[in-house]
This record gives C-alpha cells, sequence and structure tokens, in this order.
C-alpha cells in the first residue's frame, strides 16, 4: 500500500514542483530578459534556453546554478539550459557544478557535463572517480555508502562522452585501479573516444589472459562494433573472475527522477541476468539475457551483448549482484537454462504478469528465472497485494554486490537511493509507473539481431 500510495503522492506533488519551477524559471526570465514576458513554463524555458547563446544573460543564469541555497531541483533545470551555452567562460565556470555538495545536483550536472562534451569537467570528474575509488570503508557485498559507488559510476560515464585528448589518459590511469565494475564502464566510455586514441588501450584489455574474461568480453565488443577486434586472442583468461554465470544485472533507466524527488529511489531503471561470454570468430562476447519492451527489435526476452543491454551505452553498468546466499552451481545452470527457454517472450507492459507465464517485464523475469531455482531475491510481500508492482531498485536493493561473499551470512546494506533528477522527465508525470520498469518513451529503440545458439 505504502509503494501505491507513494508513486499517487510523487505523481500529485511533482504538479506542485513543476509549478514552483516554472515560477522560478519565469523569475529568472525576467532577470535575464527585464521582466517583459507573459509568465508559461516552456515559454521560460526555450526563451531562457536561447538567452543561454549570449555571454551576458548565460552568466546571470550561471549564479543560480552555482548557488548552493537555491532548490536542487532548479539548479538541475538551470544546469540542463545552460548546457546550450557557447561561451567558453561560461562553459568552464559550469564545470564546478559536477563538484556540487548536494549529491542530486552532481549527478544531473555529470550528465549534463557529459552530453555536452563539456571538457572543463574532466579534471572534477576524475577527482570525483577518485575519491571513491581511494576512499575508505568497505566495498563489494558490505559496501558502505551505494550512493558514493553510483555517483562515480556516473562520472565514469560522463567522461566517456567528453571527447577530449585529456579523457583516454585519465581512463587508461583510473582503469588501474579500479574493480570489474568500473573496468567494464571505463572500457565502455573509451569506445566513444576518437578510435586511433583508445585502440590500442582497450586492445590491451581485450587481448590479456591477465585480464578477467568479463572486462575482457566488454572491451572485445567495443572493438568489434568499431571494427577493430581482429587479431587478438579469446585464449581463456588466467586470473578469476568475481562475476559468474546467472548473476544479476543492472543498468540505467528512469528511475527515480520522479518519484525519487520523494521516495528516495535509485537510478536502477533495468535488470538483465549475465550470461557468461561466447567465442564468435575469435572474438571473445558477452551473453546478457534480459527483457526490453515489444517494440524494440527484437521485443521481449532475448540474448544481447552490452551495447544494446545498456540502450546503447546510455547509461553506466551499474551493478552486477546476486541473492544474499549466493547461487550453487547447480543453481546457475538451472537459472541459465530458464533464461533460455524463456527466449522470445513477450514483454508486459501492464506489469500485472511480471513473472509470467507468458509475458514478463525486466525484473520480473530475473526473479523469475532465481525463483524456478530455488532462490528469492526479494521478499515476497513486495511483488504482490499492496506490494506490486516490484521495481528494479528493490531488487537492486535486496541483492548484493558480487565478490568477497560469506555464504550463509545476510549483508547489511545502507540505504542506497541517488536523485538524478531530469527536468523532462519530471515533466512526464504520468509515465511514472512505467519509468519505474525502465520502459519510459524516452529510451532508443535498439535494433538487436537475433544470436544464432542462443
Amino acid at each position: 500500500m505504502r509503494k501505491i500510495q507513494a508513486i499517487i503522492f510523487s505523481f500529485i506533488t511533482s504538479l506542485a514542483v513543476n509549478a514552483a519551477a516554472a515560477d522560478t524559471l519565469e523569475s529568472l526570465l525576467e532577470r535575464v530578459e527585464g521582466g517583459n514576458r507573459a509568465k508559461s513554463f516552456a515559454g521560460a524555458e526555450t526563451a531562457l534556453r536561447r538567452a543561454a547563446a549570449e555571454p551576458f544573460k548565460a552568466r546571470i543564469m550561471l549564479g543560480d546554478a552555482l548557488d548552493a541555497s537555491r532548490d536542487p531541483g532548479y539548479r538541475c533545470s538551470v544546469i540542463d539550459i545552460l548546457g546550450s551555452a557557447t561561451d567558453e567562460g561560461v562553459r568552464k565556470d559550469l564545470a564546478a557544478s559536477a563538484a556540487a555538495s548536494d549529491p542530486g545536483v552532481r549527478a544531473c550536472a555529470a550528465r549534463q557535463l557529459g552530453l555536452r562534451d563539456n571538457e572543463h569537467a574532466v579534471p572534477l570528474l576524475v577527482a570525483n572517480i577518485e575519491a571513491y575509488l581511494g576512499g575508505s570503508g568497505n566495498k563489494g557485498a558490505y559496501e558502505d555508502n551505494f550512493r558514493a559507488r553510483l555517483a562515480a559510476l556516473d562520472a565514469v560515464w560522463a567522461l566517456g562522452e567528453i571527447t577530449s585528448p585529456k579523457v583516454i589518459g585519465e581512463l587508461e590511469r583510473l582503469f588501474r585501479s579500479s574493480d570489474e565494475v568500473f573496468k567494464m564502464n571505463i572500457a565502455f566510455g573509451a569506445g566513444k573516444q576518437e578510435p586511433e586514441k583508445a585502440s590500442s588501450f582497450l586492445r590491451s584489455i581485450a587481448g590479456s589472459t591477465g585480464e578477467t574474461e568479463p572486462v575482457r568480453a566488454a572491451a572485445f565488443e567495443v572493438l568489434d562494433r568499431l571494427g577493430l577486434a581482429g587479431g587478438l586472442s579469446a585464449a581463456p583468461s588466467a586470473v578469476p573472475s568475481a562475476i559468474s554465470r546467472a548473476d544479476l544485472l543492472y543498468t540505467g533507466g528512469q528511475t527515480g527522477n520522479i518519484s525519487g524527488w520523494f521516495v528516495d529511489m535509485l537510478p536502477i531503471g533495468h535488470t538483465g541476468i549475465y550470461g557468461g561470454t561466447r567465442v564468435e570468430d575469435g572474438k571473445l562476447l558477452p551473453v546478457i539475457y534480459d527483457c526490453v519492451p515489444n517494440y524494440f527489435k527484437p521485443g521481449g526476452t532475448r540474448t544481447v551483448g552490452w551495447y544494446d543491454y545498456t540502450h546503447h551505452f546510455k547509461y553506466p553498468l551499474y551493478a552486477v549482484k546476486t541473492t544474499r546466499v549466493p547461487p550453487t552451481a547447480a543453481q546457475r545452470e538451472s537459472i541459465i537454462r530458464t533464461a533460455l527457454r524463456l527466449q522470445g517472450a513477450e514483454y508486459s507492459d501492464s506489469h500485472l504478469s511480471q513473472k509470467g507465464p507468458d509475458a514478463f517485464d525486466c525484473v520480473g523475469f530475473s526473479e523469475f528465472a532465481y525463483e524456478e531455482a530455488g532462490l528469492n531475491i526479494t521478499p515476497d510481500e513486495q511483488e504482490s497485494g499492496w506490494g506490486w508492482p516490484l521495481t528494479p531498485a528493490e531488487q537492486y536493493d535486496a541483492a548484493v554486490n558480487v565478490g568477497a561473499r560469506v555464504p550463509g551470512v545476510w549483508a547489511q546494506q545502507t540505504p542506497s537511493g541517488i536523485i538524478a533528477p531530469n527536468p523532462g522527465i519530471i515533466t512526464d508525470a504520468f509515465g511514472a509507473l512505467n519509468a519505474a520498469f525502465g520502459s519510459g518513451s524516452s529510451v532508443e529503440l535498439p535494433g538487436v539481431p537475433a544470436i544464432p545458439g542462443f
């Protein structure tokens, strides 16, 4: 019941938030343009985006974007608007938003700075990542601060979006002190850089038997997409991986953008099951089972790689997890068999049949496969009755990071919500429920070919 109330509350309250944001943007527009404009939220935002092209007007907006005393949602709206600024001085000063004290502002700033290719943000993004990687506290299954981890992964994603000569060197340096999830995200980011600068780094990862197979497969896939994967060894790795077949995967989506203002949800919008790696044409490639809306190509349950699982690298890979009592080898094989058996099933747009038997959503697909193996990822009360619908964020919280685990011991985790507001999504309040499953309309439609034999 609380979940339904939270969704309804977030929708109703978001209308008030939007109205307040409209008044605030109108007030900003009056200061920028001299107050000669009728009030209109859409009109104010459009006018401010045009005004951001003028350095003097952009400077007025910049003051609000960097003002820590202002509402975080308003600041994120202004940061988004200032993304269209062309003055290098404004762009340089806007990069300071990546170091904001508010985690929500820091998250939305990282995304906008990355999307807008703001190379001035590189040192601050790197500092955010290093602060996490070098910080004290427990990592892995007994992580002290999941908010810090997710924010650091957002910074890795943003760094990869910035095409600057500085970036590839920073990614190489960060790679050396990273765990497997960070390493895979670094490989994804390197693939967005100029191929001639990134290829040697990516090839050194893909061809190295001294690196784990999941990380190598990520680099192989990126190189394959660039047409640069030829001539590398796909021999088995000499080092073990903490990531195993049938582990749970979590990437981004729209969860946490509307309801996150009020119920502290996560930017986790899509789940999947890791199927291991396969060798095809001399290349070591990843195998991932997931379930997506039927309008994807193909839709429903499918077998893909990292590129399609992360919606064309639009989101980071946030985590690889499993049940708090890890599956046995036999249970892992059962999970994979179920995932394969369900290939081609339809997606449940209503989420009324999250766990089948004929239609699934992404979180229900993984729950069903685990339950068929005798495991229960999340408490039953979150999946039915007043606990329905189960969200990817709830499953994420119920599972633990792979890595050092003590069989039979339940890990104690801190609340792991991170607010990553996106003004465009906030206005789309009626999409709140669907957005909680990563099936919002703003996700591109990937064209994914069927993979023979899977």
